[in-house]
């Protein structure tokens, strides 16, 4: 039997091969290149830090930026920051109190909220220059606040306390825990989530009247809720554990975050860009929706405990002992190619008969994911096809213009694209590099059909593929 082992291997092998042989011709062999560490995948920049002077020591427990200028932080003492330059210099504002601050929402440089220890309910409609108080006789400390319009908001905090306000009053809703909230998201007047002690996630879809609890005791707690839609949503908390939904919350999946530090802050650019901020000056980042986290040292060993990515290429962390740091993609914003003026062609005095023009055939791209067992940068027999490898396709503007993952042959294809430069990423699992060049560039025609290949292997035995996870 054992014998007939090798044999029936071999059939296998040359059939794959005759299979794929249409498509891998019409490729070129890449050029071999050297193995690169997971490191080498994360996005131009990663690890490059910037702090920034915040002019205080006072831990610093919330950020806000509604734009890559204008951000506020807020921590104890009564601290509140702002900046109108993207962090090259922070001002702090007169609270005049010096009552921890928790959570911050603005609307705009001049409209915002703060929440607070001892019940702190404060509000602004003029940068900060004066605060409205709103005492809502609670005597606990509140963490987090959500807002969907000026006038419909939320603030949650100790043993479960929840009130939401209707654009002039604050009235208390009554929740099924008595479990301390973290956090809350709310994407829109009926749907939102609150999250915190013993792991608890709770879902209302009809504005608060009535919520049912998804998760428990996942985790110690969740820190940090965010939404980059109203489908696609993140929790992060105690131990590195990170929950997520791709249908509006009704299901929570894990994900791997690759740490057991604790993940005090979330913030979601978009479903696939996002940065987690946890202890020990620890972030991780991801640009594939959560399916790869890489971690980060900002270059600070205090806690970081809130996160604020407003764009996908900035970020900014604040944390322990005034700490404020930014990311920003160090790669130049591209510029956009200016739409040429045309014209007008002069009438024509004759018709003519109009001869048929040529039915444009669409670009395509098929990508061929395969496990190169021999390091050898290339397709050769004994190599074999890796399937649901999640493939991301950007164009030259850095945008995703397609997301699909490979076939059992290890194939993957993206149709009816216009000429340009793509390049395709691959979300791989933790200890895969490729062997061929990375990540796979197209600069496709008009009307071309493109065949490219991309070589993984592991930080395992060549000779053994790991099960490639859905």
């Amino acid at each position: 039997m054992r014998t007939l082992i090798p044999a029936i291997l071999t059939l296998l092998i040359l059939g794959l091969m005759l299979l794929l042989s249409p498509i891998l011709a019409a490729a070129p062999p890449p050029t071999p290149v050297a193995p690169q560490p997971l490191s080498a995948l994360a996005p131009m920049g990663l690890g490059e830090w910037r702090k920034q002077d915040s002019h205080t020591s006072a831990n610093l427990y919330a950020v806000q930026f509604l734009d890559d200028q204008l951000g506020f932080a807020a921590g104890e003492n009564g601290v509140l920051l702002r900046t109108v330059d993207g962090g090259d210099a922070w001002v702090q504002l007169n609270t005049g109190t010096q009552t921890a601050i928790r959570a911050i929402h603005f609307f705009d440089a001049q409209h915002g909220w703060l929440a607070g220890d001892a019940g702190l309910l404060w509000r602004t409609n003029d940068g900060g220059a004066t605060w409205l108080v709103e005492n809502l006789l609670f005597p606990g400390d509140f963490y987090t606040l959500s807002f969907i319009t000026p006038d419909d908001g939320w603030v949650a905090g100790d043993s479960g306390a929840l009130y939401h306000y209707d654009g002039s009053d604050w009235r208390p809703v009554q929740l099924s825990t008595q479990l301390d909230i973290f956090a809350l998201a709310f994407i829109d007047a009926q749907t939102g989530w609150a999250a915190g002690e013993d792991g608890i996630i709770l879902r209302t879809t009809d504005g608060g009247q009535h919520w049912s609890t998804q998760t428990l005791g996942g985790t110690d707690a969740f820190y940090s809720l965010a939404f980059a839609d109203d489908a696609y949503g993140w929790a992060a908390g105690a131990a590195g554990v990170i929950l997520y939904t791709q249908d509006g919350g009704v299901h929570w999946r894990p994900q791997a975050s690759n740490t057991t530090q604790t993940l005090n802050g979330i913030s979601m650019a978009d479903r696939f860009t996002g940065w987690a901020a946890g202890n020990e000056g620890l972030a991780i980042y991801t640009g594939d929706g959560g399916a790869t986290w890489l971690q980060d040292n900002p270059g600070t060993g205090f806690t970081l405990r809130s996160a604020s990515a407003p764009v996908a290429r900035q970020a900014w962390l604040v944390g322990d002992a005034g700490v404020i740091v930014r990311w920003q993609d160090p790669r130049p914003t591209p510029t956009p190619t200016a739409t040429p003026t045309h014209t007008p062609l002069p009438t024509a005095t004759a018709t003519p008969t109009s001869t048929p023009l040529p039915t444009a055939i669409p670009s395509r791209i098929t990508l061929f994911v395969f496990f190169d067992h021999d390091h050898n940068a290339n397709y050769t027999a004994g190599d074999t096809g890796i399937s649901d490898m999640v493939i991301t396709l950007k164009d030259a503007q850095d945008i995703i213009r397609g997301v699909a993952s490979t076939d059992a042959r290890g194939l993957v294809t993206f149709s009816n694209l216009p000429s340009g430069a793509y390049t395709l990423w691959a979300t791989m699992p933790v200890g895969y590099y490729p062997t061929t060049s990375y990540p796979v560039a197209s600069n496709l025609g008009s009307g071309e059909q493109q065949n490219l290949q991309l070589g993984l292997v592991s930080d395992y035995d060549y000779n053994y593929m790991p099960l490639i996870r859905k």
